[in-house]
């Protein structure tokens, strides 16, 4: 988490900046407000008074949760430390427009892998359940953002709700398809290890490929 915590900042303020003093209320050239200045020619990240915008109106959340053994538990398998980050400044703008800076910033989260081993690449951090920044229809893919569980909650799904009374509205999310079920779930017990049966792989096959989703964070709004 340290790791994933620095880059962030170095991202933000600069390698040589990282307290956010040394520039004396202007944007060192290391940050992404100055990389992102040159390519918006300063419209969207400086303010008037040439001071940056870092896209932010509140200061984050931080929070701590320990080691859990739901299947799809964002913290599964081991304590994680949990960054809540708010985009105030595209619906409270008067002509909407994409506040890059903050985008920029959920994109390395969710791709970087100092920050974790879930999202679209594998790498990356995981969104919460609860909250906004989903990616793109067909662009979640739960084999990679759960690459340890996502086949055994399958394999639940099936045992729990054979004639899918509780299936969800979004089939692009919730889907096993290519991935021999059937044959690989022991009941009260989830999918086999690829050791056991060389066919229980997890790997879905999706209807939208990762190579045609937008670049992390894998939306395209906002």
């Amino acid at each position: 988490m340290a790791d994933c915590w620095q880059g962030l900042l170095e991202l933000l303020y600069g390698a040589d900046n990282l307290d956010g003093t040394a520039y004396n209320d202007t944007a060192s050239p290391l940050s992404i407000v100055s990389k992102l200045a040159k390519d918006s020619n300063g419209t969207a990240v400086m303010g008037p008074d040439g001071r940056p915008d870092y896209g932010f109106r509140s200061n984050p959340l931080i929070r701590a949760t320990g080691m859990e053994d739901g299947l799809l538990s964002p913290s599964g398998g081991q304590p994680h430390i949990w960054l809540n980050i708010e985009d105030y400044l595209y619906y409270n703008r008067p002509l909407r427009r994409s506040n890059v800076v903050f985008k920029a910033l959920v994109g390395y989260l969710r791709s970087d892998p100092r920050c974790g081993s879930g999202s679209l690449t594998g790498s990356g951090a995981r969104m919460h359940w609860g909250k906004a920044g989903w990616p793109d229809a067909g662009c979640w893919h739960g084999d990679k953002e759960y690459s340890d569980t996502w086949c055994d909650f399958g394999c639940a799904v099936r045992q729990l709700d054979p004639d899918g009374k509780f299936r969800d509205s979004a089939p692009d999310r919730w889907n096993w398809e290519g991935v021999p079920l059937e044959r690989c779930c022991v009941p009260d017990r989830g999918f086999k290890k690829a050791e056991e049966d060389p066919a229980c792989v997890c790997k879905v096959t999706h209807k939208r490929a990762a190579e045609t989703c937008p670049p992390a964070p894998y939306y395209t709004y906002r």
